[in-house]
């Protein structure tokens, strides 16, 4: 009777061992080893906010010349002077969506 109960334990330990050494390959898998996904199978649209200035600025900057059309949010007391140049400078074609 008591080799039952030790094979029935063992089991279930054996069941929590590979439940945990699962869980650690899956996150090792999706934050390490996964590739990149393709953000062109998207679209071609990007909306970027804080693009006034800074990092928003640039990465909005660089994703219209890789020819993709960006919606980008300034702040209202800068809005007028930022965006109708910036987008005729890096994209003539670009469509505007403030």
């Amino acid at each position: 009777m008591s080799s039952w109960l030790s094979q029935c334990f063992g089991l279930i330990g054996l069941i929590v061992v590979l439940r945990l050494v699962l869980t650690i390959t899956k996150g090792i898998w999706v934050y390490f080893l996964r590739p990149g996904q393709n953000l062109r199978k998207l679209g071609s649209w990007a909306v970027v906010t804080g693009a006034t200035d800074g990092i928003g600025r640039a990465l909005c900057d660089n994703l219209a010349r890789k020819g993709n059309y960006c919606c980008y949010d300034a702040a209202m007391h800068r809005r007028e002077e930022v965006c109708p140049n910036r987008t005729q400078a890096v994209k003539p074609e670009s469509a505007l969506q403030a």
